[in-house]
Order: C-alpha cells, then sequence, then structure tokens
C-alpha cells in the first residue's frame, strides 16, 4: 500500500512569497515616504514664514524711509523711542494724521492702521504671520530688528536708513 503525503510545489508558493514580499516592501516605501514628505513640507512652511517676515518688515521700513514718517517705540507710547516692540509708520491723509503699527502679539505679526490720536489695543490689529516676538532697535542710521520665529529660531536683520543721508526719494 503506497502512504500518500502531502507535497507543497514550490512552484506555487514562489509567486505568493514574492507576492507578500513586494507588499511589505511597497508598505514600507509609503511610510518612509509619507514621514519625509511631511518633514519636508513642515521645513518649508518655516523658511517660508522665515522670510515673509522679514522682507514684510523691511519692505514697511523701505516704504516709510523718509525723514519724520516713521519712529520706533512700545505699543501704548506714541513717542520715538531708541528701541521698542513696535514700529509706527506715519502717515498723513487730508491733514490727519494716521499710524501703521507693525508688532507681535499672542505668537503672531500685526499690522493696526488707526488715527494717530485714537486708542486701540494689541488684538485690534491683523494677524499677519505666525511670530514669538520681535524687537526694534534704531542707532545711528541703522535700524536692528530681531525677530524670534515660532520655531524658536532668530533672524536679526539690519536696514540702514536713506532718509538720514539726505536721499529723499520717490515712492
Amino acid at each position: 500500500m503506497k502512504v500518500k503525503t502531502n507535497t507543497i510545489d514550490l512552484s506555487v508558493i514562489a509567486p505568493f512569497l514574492i507576492l507578500i514580499l513586494f507588499s511589505v516592501c511597497i508598505l514600507f516605501t509609503l511610510l518612509f515616504g509619507t514621514r519625509i514628505y511631511k518633514e519636508t513640507l513642515n521645513r518649508d512652511r518655516i523658511q517660508f514664514e522665515s522670510r515673509t517676515v522679514s522682507q514684510y518688515i523691511v519692505t514697511q521700513i523701505h516704504q516709510s524711509d523718509r525723514d519724520g514718517m516713521m519712529f520706533i517705540g512700545n505699543f501704548e507710547d506714541h513717542e520715538g523711542k531708541a528701541d521698542g516692540d513696535t514700529f509706527f509708520r506715519i502717515e498723513s491723509i487730508n491733514g490727519v494724521k494716521y499710524y501703521t503699527r507693525i508688532y507681535c502679539h499672542n505668537g503672531y505679526l500685526y499690522e493696526l492702521f488707526s488715527q494717530s490720536d485714537i486708542s486701540f489695543d494689541k488684538e485690534d490689529g491683523e494677524k499677519i504671520l505666525p511670530l514669538e516676538s520681535i524687537r526694534f532697535e534704531q542707532n545711528n542710521g541703522i535700524i536692528t530688528v530681531t525677530i524670534t520665529h515660532s520655531d524658536g529660531s532668530i533672524n536679526t536683520e539690519k536696514i540702514s536708513l536713506r532718509s538720514l543721508d539726505g536721499d529723499e526719494y520717490e515712492k
């Protein structure tokens, strides 16, 4: 009498093993690719915010670079100081003086445009971008802006004022 043994034909199992191995490789590739993609997006977002905040502030300072058209101080004060947390841009519209205040509050860069003699709270401004803190200093015709971003990185921008050299130019 013959005993029947169960033998498995390797030619049937090999394609299934290769399919399972291929599926596992695809799964790991997708998992690692997703993680790398998220890290790249986060890095790009942080760099974008950093460049945008710096460029926005530099542009605001250059646009108001005329004698008597800007000063640095604290949000509540309307007096020019050597340093402060707020940049004031001064405009005159129909003989009325207006301030554009640029400052940081509750983790955001804000801008507030208002009449110079009206009092506002910091929350009344328009949120621009996430930002931890900002500090302005003016010394010998150079404004130094120290920007602390939401990720903890710090940028320092030094802007030379042209209006102190007598270079009044058309905007």
